[in-house]
């Protein structure tokens, strides 16, 4: 969902980026069993875990999704060149599912980032940690109105774009990781709208957005291809992770680029 901030929870550990790393979606407490480990969080926390203490990472409303890091990344099994859960079709990561309370998953052994130094310290603060997490990130208060950046899509229409630049959306307890729903004003109809049966589904990517009948719909990393609905816009790569990790609730707001 956020790659900005797996990057960072791997960075606390000294892992590379992308290895693999538990994906947050309200609290999570891992407990070490059989010796000591280190964890760390998107927030900056690190701790050295001996057998039996717990470490916890919640995204207490300030976040839809954080990440939990461990030394050595999650041995879990590679899957078509990854080692993330692909929910929607049960395959990858964990046994293709969500993870839950008992499950036991064990370290490996990736290579570290040379570029991981010690970035996260066993006596930070947790006002600290939370203080990092929001300005780095962008997931302050939900009060508060993320500017995104998007650029033109296959299916741009002038009018349209016109009403979002000048709206405030807010997201939508209705999204998931196949897409980030987004509450705001009515638009102005599409063409293709009327032409549903003449529309083809086509391949997307993470990012692009489509104007459903009932409201703009941000595709996420699970998305499938669209269903014939007008792709209008596509949040640039650096916007998108900030995006798709915003709060319930929160204000959305697009700034148009070249």
């Amino acid at each position: 969902m956020a790659p900005q901030r797996l990057a960072r929870a791997n960075a606390v550990v000294r892992n590379a980026a992308g290895v693999a790393a538990i994906e947050v979606y309200g609290a999570l407490e891992v407990v070490a069993r059989g010796g000591t480990i280190e964890v760390g969080d998107d927030g900056g926390m690190r701790r050295v875990l001996g057998d039996g203490e717990a470490f916890v990472v919640a995204t207490e409303g300030r976040a839809r999704v954080r990440y939990l890091a461990v030394r050595g990344g999650i041995d879990v099994p590679v899957v078509l060149d990854g080692r993330g859960t692909l929910l929607v079709a049960g395959m990858g990561g964990y046994r293709g599912r969500a993870l839950r309370r008992g499950d036991v998953v064990g370290s490996g052994s990736e290579s570290e980032s040379e570029s991981g130094s010690e970035s996260g310290s066993e006596s930070e603060s947790e006002s600290e940690s939370e203080s990092e997490s929001e300005s780095e990130s962008g997931s302050g208060s939900e009060s508060e109105s993320e500017s995104v950046e998007i650029v033109d899509g296959p299916d741009a229409d002038a009018r349209v774009l016109e009403a979002i630049a000048h709206a405030t959306f807010t997201i939508s307890a209705q999204s998931d990781r196949i897409g980030t729903r987004l509450d705001g004003p009515a638009l102005p109809a599409h063409l293709m709208h009327d032409a549903r049966d003449r529309a083809r589904s086509r391949p997307m990517i993470a990012g692009a957005i489509e104007l459903t009948p009932s409201g703009l719909v941000v595709l996420g990393p699970d998305h499938p291809t669209t269903g014939g609905y007008p792709v209008i816009a596509v949040v640039r790569e650096a916007s998108l992770g900030a995006l798709l990790a915003r709060p319930i609730g929160a204000g959305v707001r697009f700034v148009r680029s070249a």
